[in-house]
């Protein structure tokens, strides 16, 4: 909990935290994320607000989002330079990928549909 107000007993004006959802299965993760949505929207609906996962502040122009891409975009970065330093890394990739992705198909954690853009930013709350 990045911000939570200050006493347990008391609604706070504003509850911030970050979750990370990672693990190697993509159904595992999934189903996990799926739950912590669902335990959000429960909060929410105690306190009379409504939850915002991370397609809600990357739709609202979050200041975060503006050093989540910095970071992905340096990660990405690092990737494609090792990829061209070391070439012998895409073909032990392309040689990796059947392997570890059999029986699996990929699909995006990104929920169908647009994003929502009716968002209140902490500065307007």
């Amino acid at each position: 909990m990045a911000q939570g107000g200050t006493a347990p007993n008391v609604i706070p004006d504003l509850a911030d935290s970050h979750i990370g959802v990672r693990h190697y299965d993509p159904a595992v993760a999934m189903d996990v994320l799926e739950r912590l949505e669902r335990a959000a929207e429960g909060a929410a609906m105690g306190t009379r607000t409504r939850p915002h996962t991370w397609q809600t502040v990357a739709a609202g122009a979050h200041p975060i989002v503006d050093k989540g891409m910095r970071l992905a975009a340096r990660g990405l970065m690092a990737t494609g330079a090792a990829f061209l330093r070391w070439p012998e890394l895409i073909a032990s990739a392309r040689a990796d990928h059947p392997i570890l992705s059999a029986g699996r198909a990929y699909r995006p954690m990104i929920p169908d549909g647009p994003p929502p853009f009716d968002l209140c930013l902490p500065e307007d709350v």
